[in-house]
């Protein structure tokens, strides 16, 4: 309830209790119909801002069929056109937050990646739970990857994989290039226990056999046969409850475990391996 009249309050018990009613009731009718008013101006602007964002949604669809001379003013329009809508008053959070992923995708066409990258910031503070949220983590640390500014995004898939509100397939996309670049850069035992970690724990079946996958690859690389073998063996034991399953899932599933690239290279390896002993016993005295 809206705050009594200071002049009200002072006249206590003295004052005739049906004009205090009249007067309480009055106040409440202001709140009510200021909550009404609020409300209202806050779906109309909730409209206009789907309106607006439907209306960049043409502009952006139509960059595609712009030629190069073209294209440059059209694009900068699209950005400018996501950025004026994010500053209005009474906009979303959530909107906001989809404004500066769409526009900070933009600017990376452009070449202009910092702002790009304040863009990704602006959508993590206003985001909340959304997906844009967890899509500018994983955006950002995308383009600073493309980019080649390896340490940079390693920090930024680093900090997707700990932020709160990212997507369970963010962060598990997020965990594997983090591991894939720290395996560029020599950290074999950090990538070594991301590609682990995501094998063990993702709910996406496919993603753990990649995860797998990669594990067992990096074993081949440095010529441990026995243990990639282990890998592809746990990948196998992971999923055996599918084999001989007729479920769509079932023989994805068994296809991913099939075309798993380590396992071509370590059939490759064991062959290698077999001519070496036939050549050496067939140079051996008998």
């Amino acid at each position: 309830m809206a705050r009594l009249p200071l002049t009200l309050l002072m006249l206590g018990s003295a004052a005739d209790p049906s004009a205090c009613a009249g007067v309480v009731r009055g106040v409440d009718d202001c709140g009510v119909a200021d909550a009404a008013a609020s409300s209202a101006a806050s779906a109309e602007a909730g409209a206009a801002a789907r309106a607006e964002l439907e209306r960049l949604a043409v502009l952006r669809a139509g960059l595609r069929s712009k030629d190069s001379a073209e294209l440059p003013a059209a694009r900068r329009a699209v950005i400018e056109g996501y950025r004026d809508l994010a500053r209005k008053r009474g906009v979303e959070p959530a909107v906001v937050a989809e404004c500066a992923v769409r526009a900070a995708r933009l600017l990376i066409d452009e070449g202009r990646l910092d702002e790009a990258l304040a863009e990704h910031e602006r959508a993590v503070r206003h985001g909340a739970d959304s997906g844009w949220r967890s899509q500018a983590y994983l955006e950002a640390a995308h383009a600073l990857r493309r980019a080649k500014r390896w340490r940079p995004a390693e920090e930024a898939y680093d900090r997707a994989c700990g932020a709160p509100h990212v997507l369970g397939s963010d962060r598990d996309e997020a965990l594997d290039w983090r591991s894939r670049l720290q395996y560029q850069r020599g950290a074999v035992a950090s990538a070594r226990e991301g590609w682990r970690r995501l094998a063990r724990q993702s709910l996406d079946p496919l993603r753990r056999i990649e995860a797998w996958d990669r594990l067992a690859s990096q074993w081949l690389d440095a010529d441990d046969l026995e243990a990639a073998a282990g890998e592809l063996h746990a990948a196998r034991v992971a999923f055996a409850a599918h084999h001989g399953a007729s479920d769509e899932l079932s023989r994805r599933i068994v296809a991913a475990l099939d075309a798993m690239r380590s396992l071509t290279r370590a059939e490759r390896m064991v062959e290698r391996r077999w001519r070496a002993l036939q050549q050496r016993d067939s140079k051996s005295p008998r």
